[in-house]
């Protein structure tokens, strides 16, 4: 990672264009398996490197990270389209890979956690299964926020809210992924892309009861701090200008004018 911008989003209109970029997206999904059974060793033990490898790959060549609230999954996908259609920058938006872990994680629970006698799940195992799988994920985020040359954090009003503790207002997130994306991007040592050259671098028996449970779970909510002060600050009005300024340049050399004007550092 070289860069990192913290993006004030108040227009997403101003991200409307071709939807060239969703079938990139679209065949990195296909790629992933739906099947456990070609991970196991002889001895019959998954092998997670392996797993994390298929469910979660690395893509190569991604200009961009994009970090978003859940809830923004269409803006992402929308700006990542208007990155494309722009400058040929191609993105990796953090969500695509989300879905992968919940799908997993069902598979192996379903395998190792669900109780026939019972039509329920055992609590210990679903903790050590989704102990697993998150590290996994998270371990898969950090490798491509890491590999990508700049994070581009999608900061509105469904990722950040400012909360007031003990008279001292911060901005918070409800989401732990969004917080460890945030802390990652801060710690990572900030160096020139390797790809570039320039100087910048079946259940349906009890499936109601368990849709319920799952309801009831994600009512749960927990307040990160959103460590956002390493990031710098643009708006869709600077990304506007960023494209009149470019002059045709595409991808690397696109993101060179991003940072020349608007990341002091670069200037």
């Amino acid at each position: 990672m070289f860069q990192g911008f913290n993006l004030n989003v108040s227009n997403e209109s101003r991200f409307d264009s071709p939807s060239t970029y969703d079938e990139i997206l679209k065949s990195r999904e296909d790629n992933v398996r739906e099947s456990l059974e070609n991970f196991y060793n002889e001895e019959g033990l998954l092998n997670g490197d392996s797993l994390r490898k298929e469910w979660f790959p690395e893509i190569e060549n991604c200009h961009v990270f994009i970090s978003h609230s859940s809830k923004d999954r269409e803006l992402a996908l929308k700006l990542a389209n208007w990155l494309y259609h722009e400058f040929k920058i191609e993105s990796f938006i953090d969500s695509t890979v989300w879905g992968f872990a919940d799908k997993l994680l069902k598979q192996i629970d379903n395998k190792y956690a669900y109780r026939e006698e019972t039509k329920d799940y055992s609590y210990e195992i679903r903790n050590y299964t989704t102990s697993h799988v998150h590290m996994m994920l998270s371990n898969a985020l950090n490798s491509m926020i890491e590999r990508s040359e700049c994070l581009l954090f999608l900061n509105t009003e469904n990722a950040i809210r400012n909360i007031s503790l003990k008279e001292d207002r911060e901005q918070y997130t409800f989401s732990p992924w969004i917080m460890a994306e945030l802390q990652t991007s801060a710690l990572i040592e900030k160096k020139q892309s390797p790809n570039s050259q320039r100087p910048f671098g079946s259940l349906e028996s009890n499936k109601t009861d368990i849709e319920s449970i799952v309801k009831r779970a994600k009512s749960f909510q927990m307040i990160h701090k959103a460590n956002v002060e390493h990031l710098n600050n643009i708006t869709c009005e600077n990304l506007s200008e960023w494209a009149k300024d470019c002059n045709g340049e595409k991808g690397y050399n696109a993101l060179t004018t991003l940072y020349r004007d608007y990341a002091p550092g670069c200037r």
